[in-house]
C-alpha cells in the first residue's frame, strides 16, 4: 500500500499544506520517475487543492459527485469466464482466483468501497487509481488491492508518450510536490482517466471548465449570509428639509462615530424616511443557488436528481433520466474493459476471464430483445434472422420463423374465425 506517513506527523487537513506543482502538458518533462522525467496533469483553472475544497465546502459539487458515484454503485461488478473459453481446463481456476480478489481485496475493506474511491477521484480530478499489492512469491498470486488517490499519480513517458512497463508509475508527496520513492511497473497500476485526449497521459477534470460558475456562487453565498441575517442596504431620506441641514446632520454624525471613547447616540428632531435599497428575500436567494447549481451542472445530471423541480414534461424527463443512465452505464462499461485489460491480463496474465456488469448486460438485451421484436412483426426480417443475426440465439425450427411476418397479411386466416355464408337471392328475383 502506498506509504502517505507525513499525513500522520502533520496536520490531518491535507488541503492546508497541499503543494500544487507546475503544470505541464508535454510528456517528457516535470517531475522525475528515477531518471525518468514525466508531465505533470494539466490544471486549465482549478487546481487539485481547490477541486478537493470544493468537495468539502460545496454542497452542490458533493452532491453531484455522490449521485454519480452511488449511480455506477448501484450496478455491481463481477468476473465471469469469457464466451468460447468455457472449456479451458484453467478457466474455473482463474475464475476462482479473480472472485476471491474481488470479494476480499485486502483486510480491511471491501471492493465497494475501493470503486467508490477511485470513482470519486475520477469524477473529481479526471484520474483515479488502483494499487495492486505485490504478488505472494509462495503463492504466487496477487495478495490485494487498494484505491490509491489519482491526483497524485505521476506516468512517466518517453517523448513520442511511450511508457516504460517496468517504470511506468509514481506518486508524489501532497505536502512538498516531489515525487515518493516507490515506482511501480504498468502491470502495478490501474489508472482509470475522464475525458482524456489524445496528446495527454492523464485525463482531465470536468469541474475545472465551470470555474467561474464555482467562483461566483461562493462569493454569492457570503453576501446572503451576511445580507439576510444583517441589515440591508437603506437610505435615508430627510423630506423637506434643506440640503445644508442635511450636510450638518451627516457631518456633526461623522464627527460623533468617529470619536473613540464615549456612548454614541444620536437624535434628529425632524421625519427621516428610510428606503431600502435591496429587494432581495430569501426566496430569490434559493432561487439563485439553484440556478447556479444548474449553471454548473457540467456532467448534465437531471435536475429531480438534485432535488430542483422544473417545469420539464414528463416526456423530457424521462429522456433526461435515459441520457443520465446512458453516461452511467457508459463509465461502468470504461470501467470494466479497463479492469479486465489491466488486472485480469496485464497482472494475472488470464485471457480467458473478464469484468462485467450483469445489470448492464441485463438492460442492453432487454432493449435489443424489443426492437429485434419490432423489426420482425413489422416485416423487416424473420423471426430466425432476430435470433442468429441480433440476439446469438440459435434459429427456430417452427417453419414460420423464416418466413416474413405482415401485419396486413391475411393469407393465412385463422381457423377459429367463422366464415359468413353467402346471402340467398330473395324469392321474388
Amino acid at each position: 500500500m502506498i506509504n502517505l506517513n507525513p499525513f500522520a506527523k502533520k496536520k490531518p487537513d491535507v488541503n492546508k499544506n497541499m503543494v500544487v506543482p507546475k503544470t505541464d502538458t508535454t510528456p517528457g518533462t516535470g517531475v522525475a520517475i528515477g531518471s525518468v522525467e514525466v508531465a505533470t496533469p494539466t490544471t486549465q483553472t482549478l487546481s487539485d487543492s481547490s477541486i478537493l475544497n470544493l468537495y468539502l465546502t460545496n454542497t452542490w459539487v458533493r452532491k453531484y459527485i455522490n449521485i454519480l458515484v452511488n449511480g455506477c454503485l448501484r450496478y455491481p461488478i463481477q468476473a465471469r469466464i469469457k464466451e468460447g473459453h468455457e472449456a479451458d481446463p484453467q478457466a474455473e481456476e482463474h475464475l476462482v482466483d479473480i472472485q476471491n480478489l474481488l470479494l476480499n481485496p485486502n483486510p480491511i475493506e471491501p471492493f465497494r468501497s475501493i470503486r467508490s474511491k477511485y470513482l470519486k477521484d475520477l469524477f473529481l480530478f479526471g484520474n483515479g487509481a488502483i494499487e495492486v499489492a505485490p504478488q505472494d512469491k509462495a503463492k504466487g498470486k496477487v495478495t490485494d488491492i487498494h484505491a490509491a488517490p489519482g491526483y497524485l499519480l505521476r506516468v512517466a513517458t518517453d517523448e513520442f508518450g511511450n511508457i516504460d512497463p517496468k517504470k511506468a508509475y509514481s506518486f508524489v508527496d501532497p505536502t512538498t510536490g516531489q515525487p515518493l520513492e516507490k515506482v511501480y511497473p504498468s502491470s502495478g497500476i490501474v489508472h482509470f482517466k475522464l475525458d482524456e485526449l489524445s496528446d495527454r497521459v492523464y485525463g482531465t477534470s470536468a469541474l475545472s471548465v465551470a470555474s467561474s460558475e464555482f467562483t461566483t456562487d461562493g462569493k454569492t453565498t457570503k453576501v446572503f449570509e451576511g445580507g439576510m441575517g444583517a441589515i440591508s442596504p437603506t437610505l435615508i431620506s430627510f423630506p423637506k428639509t434643506s440640503i445644508r441641514f442635511v450636510d450638518t446632520v451627516i457631518a456633526k454624525l461623522q464627527t460623533l462615530y468617529s470619536g473613540r471613547s464615549g456612548v454614541k447616540i444620536a437624535g434628529v428632531n425632524v421625519d427621516a424616511k428610510e428606503i431600502k435599497l435591496s429587494n432581495a428575500t430569501p426566496d430569490s436567494a434559493v432561487n439563485f443557488q439553484k440556478w447556479i447549481a444548474l449553471r454548473h451542472n457540467v456532467f448534465q445530471i437531471p435536475g429531480f436528481k438534485l432535488g430542483i423541480a422544473d417545469s420539464a414534461g414528463a416526456l423530457s424527463t424521462k429522456e433526461q433520466r435515459e441520457e443520465f443512465l446512458s453516461f452511467i452505464e457508459t463509465i461502468i462499461q470504461y470501467e470494466c474493459d479497463l479492469l479486465t485489460l489491466a488486472l485480469i491480463k496485464n497482472r494475472f496474465g488470464y485471457e480467458d476471464i473478464e469484468i462485467i456488469a450483469p445489470n448492464i448486460i441485463t438492460r442492453v438485451e432487454f432493449d435489443k430483445t424489443r426492437v429485434v421484436e419490432r423489426l420482425v412483426k413489422a416485416g423487416v426480417i424473420t423471426p430466425n434472422e432476430g435470433r442468429t443475426r441480433y440476439l446469438g440465439l440459435p434459429p427456430s425450427a417452427e417453419s414460420r420463423a423464416d418466413s416474413l411476418q405482415f401485419p396486413e397479411d391475411k393469407s393465412e386466416e385463422s381457423p377459429s374465425t367463422p366464415t359468413k355464408a353467402p346471402k340467398k337471392p330473395s324469392s321474388g328475383q
